[in-house]
């Protein structure tokens, strides 16, 4: 019984994409809480696709570019919207946005057009959704700092 702990142990590690933690949520019986161990499983889902897509986006652009910050919201919306659909993908990413306020705007506009590709592939390897996203920003679909004006219909001041 042990090895064969040990064995789906090993390929939940090695094949499966998410990192899930080696213990799960608690029993509330022992002094700890659902709601930490419910956080930290939630920071374990959340944190395997948006390390994904700051990478990819590293990978491509930047990093102190608009294109660089549009490619990981961008992406990162298109596969929770695939792997949970718009309507949580939404929920948990406008309320990331009010987390952290800066570019808020920007940041909401961005993860809208995620959410479409999301749904519009979500039949899609993730690297192909990847590249799609690649595609979109290199036309210049997505927004600047003001959330309302698409990159490629920005005046150079508002490219900055």
């Amino acid at each position: 019984m042990n090895k064969l702990f040990e064995n789906w142990r090993k390929f939940r590690k090695g094949s499966l994409t998410e990192n899930w933690p080696d213990e799960y949520p608690s029993d509330p019986r022992d002094g700890q809480t659902w709601e930490r161990d419910i956080k930290t499983l939630k920071d374990k889902i959340y944190l395997d696709i948006w390390n994904y897509a700051v990478v990819s986006a590293k990978d491509r652009w930047p990093v102190t570019s608009l294109a660089f910050d549009a490619h990981k919201h961008i992406l990162a919306s298109a596969l929770y919207t695939k792997k949970y659909g718009k309507s949580i993908a939404n929920i948990a990413g406008t309320g990331r946005e009010m987390v952290s306020p800066s570019g808020v705007e920007m940041d909401i506009a961005n993860n809208e057009i995620g959410y479409e590709i999301g749904e519009k592939y979500s039949n899609f390897p993730d690297d192909m959704i990847d590249r799609i996203v690649e595609r979109e920003i290199k036309k210049g679909n997505f927004y600047v700092r003001d959330g309302k004006t698409m990159w490629k219909n920005a005046n150079p001041q508002e490219k900055k």
